[in-house]
């Protein structure tokens, strides 16, 4: 045995020296790249200062040393099988690796996106059973593509697989469409638990958002349950997305005011309006002259998405216009007091 290993030394000893040598410098060069990246990772945009924590969990640096020795090795004379076995034994590890790679870039990107939603449950709950469905898909390639690479015969397999996800998938339409419609809810989150929001002609407050149906408490207080698929196939008005709320409105004062009153009007809304706080004036304007009476026509903002808010303001809005009106004896019109007064010439007559 020590003349067989004495003799396959002196053959060899030149591709041995050969092989450290290249061993060596591979080494030194990854060294030297890994130190400067180490000395410069303050002058790094922020995204690459934090893929370093990803590729170290990756275990990247192990990585590239094995390269290197692997690249080394493979031009040495090795004796009978032993190359293909130490082919097998690089593959096996380089599909490893990538696999690690590829399932730590994925978190990677994920965390990114995930940025700021800890508070989110639901956001949270759904990117991690997204993210574990991915790395289930990354393993099963990995395996897929290492049997194939080591001679198994696994097209079969991947046949009986394909036939049965597809009767899978059409006895089970309903329910994935609802499944995808779930996941386009939690990436692209057109609302969230606690919104309210309007879908055609219901309205009311999210509940639970689940996998195949979405609850919403309604302002009478039954429950609407919709399915996902349907809801995302729907126009949906978010309300508590509404930063501030235009208002509009019309009041009508009878054709008996003089010039100066009716001149008088859009100053006076305008002060109201600007007195009361979280409120911004756009406009008052005289807008018609109706069948029974001289029309104004108001908008303003509440700089609150607060349905609550926005009925105090505006309660408060209308009582200060019946103040001032009074004040001012400026009459509202409506419709039985032009009948009275209508009646009154008659009988005059």
């Amino acid at each position: 045995m020590l003349n067989t290993l004495h003799a396959f030394l002196n053959k060899n000893f030149s591709s041995i020296i050969i092989l450290l040598i290249f061993l060596i410098i591979g080494l030194f060069i990854f060294s030297l790249v890994l130190n400067r990246i180490q000395n410069n990772i303050k002058t790094m945009p922020v995204i690459l200062r934090a893929l370093i924590p990803v590729l170290t969990n990756a275990k990247i640096k192990q990585l590239l040393i094995f390269t290197v020795f692997y690249i080394s090795i493979l031009e040495f004379p090795w004796p009978g099988n032993a190359l293909k076995y130490i082919k097998i034994i690089g593959l096996i590890f380089f599909s490893l690796y990538t696999a690690i790679l590829v399932q730590e870039i994925i978190k990677f990107i994920f965390n990114v996106y995930l940025f700021g939603a800890e508070e989110n449950n639901l956001r949270l709950k759904g990117y991690k059973s997204i993210l574990g469905l991915i790395i289930v898909i990354i393993w099963s390639l990995f395996t897929i593509f290492l049997l194939d690479n080591l001679g198994l015969k696994i097209s079969s397999v991947i046949a009986g697989f394909g036939i049965g996800g597809v009767a899978i998938a059409l006895a089970s339409q309903t329910f994935l469409g609802d499944l995808f419609s779930y996941f386009a809810i939690i990436f692209d989150h057109p609302f969230n638990i606690g919104d309210f929001i309007i879908v055609d002609n219901y309205m009311g407050t999210v509940e639970t958002i689940g996998v195949k149906t979405t609850k919403i408490r309604s302002l009478s207080g039954e429950q609407l349950i919709f399915s996902n698929t349907d809801l995302m196939k729907s126009r949906i008005q978010n309300y508590k997305r509404m930063d501030n709320r235009r208002v509009l409105f019309k009041i009508n004062v009878t054709y008996s005011t003089p010039l100066e009153k009716l001149r008088l009007i859009p100053q006076t809304i305008k002060d109201i309006i600007i007195a009361i706080p979280q409120t911004q004036f756009d406009r008052a304007h005289l807008s018609a002259f109706a069948e029974l009476s001289i029309q104004f026509e108001i908008v303003y903002y509440v700089l609150s998405s607060d349905y609550n808010l926005f009925m105090d303001i505006q309660q408060e809005v209308y009582l200060k216009l019946h103040q001032e009106f009074s004040s001012k004896n400026i009459e509202f019109a409506f419709l039985s007091q032009h009948l009275r007064n209508e009646n009154f010439v008659t009988l005059r007559s």
